[in-house]
C-alpha cells in the first residue's frame, strides 16, 4: 500500500468511526460496522489503529486537539483584549468561551462524541488517554483557572480548581445523555430536551454562572 493510499484509508476509517460512534454510541458500534461502512477489511483497521480501543484513542486525540485549540485561541484573544483595556475578565464571557464548542450547532455530533470519549476515559483510563488528557486538557484547565481567579480574587485559587472541575463534569454529563428519549425528556414529560441546543446553552450557561459566581464559604 503506497503512502497516499494508506493515509486516505486511515482518514476514511477515522471519519466513518466518528460518524458511527456519534450516532450509535461507542459500545454499540462494532468493528464490523466500521469496516463495512468504510469499505475496508479488519486488517486495515488493525494495521492503522491496532484495535477498536486504539481507534477510540486516536479519535479522542484528534477531537480534543481541534476543540481545545479553538477554545484556547478564543480565551487568549479575550484575555489580550481585556488586558489592553485594563478591564477585569468577566465570568459570563469565560463560561461562554468554555461551553461554545459543546453547544454550537455547527459542532454537530462532534461535541457529544468528545463528551462520550472523556467519560469513557474517566471510567476506564489507559496510559494513552491519560497522555491525551495531560497534553490537551490540563494546559487549558490551568489557563482557565488562572482566568477565573481574576474574575473574583476573593475566592481562593484552590476553590477555583474545584469549581472548574464541577463545570467540566456538568457539561460532560449533560452531553452524554443526548439520546432521543434522554432522562430530561422523561422527567419533564417532553417539555425539555438536551437535544435542543438553544435551550441547553441557555440553561447550562445560567447554571454554571450561578455556581461559579457563588461567594466563597465563610467556614
Amino acid at each position: 500500500m503506497d503512502g497516499s493510499r494508506s493515509a486516505e484509508t486511515r482518514r476514511r476509517i477515522l471519519q466513518i468511526a466518528q460518524e458511527l460512534f456519534s450516532t450509535q454510541g461507542l459500545e454499540r458500534t462494532t468493528m464490523r460496522d466500521i469496516t463495512a461502512a468504510a469499505g475496508v477489511n479488519i486488517a486495515a483497521v488493525n494495521y492503522h489503529f491496532r484495535s477498536k480501543e486504539g481507534l477510540i484513542e486516536e479519535l479522542l486525540a484528534n477531537i480534543s486537539l481541534r476543540i481545545n485549540q479553538r477554545r484556547r485561541e478564543a480565551l487568549k484573544r479575550y484575555l489580550e483584549g481585556v488586558e489592553r483595556t485594563g478591564e477585569t475578565p468577566k465570568l459570563d464571557v469565560l463560561v461562554d468561551i468554555f461551553i461554545e464548542p459543546y453547544v454550537d450547532p455547527e459542532s454537530g455530533h462532534v461535541a457529544p462524541l468528545l463528551a462520550q470519549l472523556i467519560l469513557q476515559h474517566r471510567l476506564r483510563p489507559t496510559p494513552v488517554t491519560r497522555k491525551i488528557i495531560a497534553e490537551h486538557f490540563d494546559p487549558m484547565a490551568q489557563e482557565y483557572v488562572a482566568a477565573l481567579v481574576q474574575t473574583n480574587p476573593a475566592v481562593p485559587q484552590v476553590e477555583w480548581y474545584w469549581r472548574y472541575l464541577f463545570m467540566v463534569s456538568t457539561v460532560i454529563m449533560m452531553l452524554t445523555d443526548n439520546a432521543e428519549h434522554n432522562r430530561l425528556v422523561r422527567l419533564s414529560e417532553g417539555a425539555a430536551s438536551v437535544a435542543n441546543r438553544d435551550s441547553l446553552r441557555r440553561y447550562l450557561r445560567r447554571f454554571l454562572i450561578g455556581g461559579l459566581s457563588a461567594s466563597p464559604a465563610l467556614s
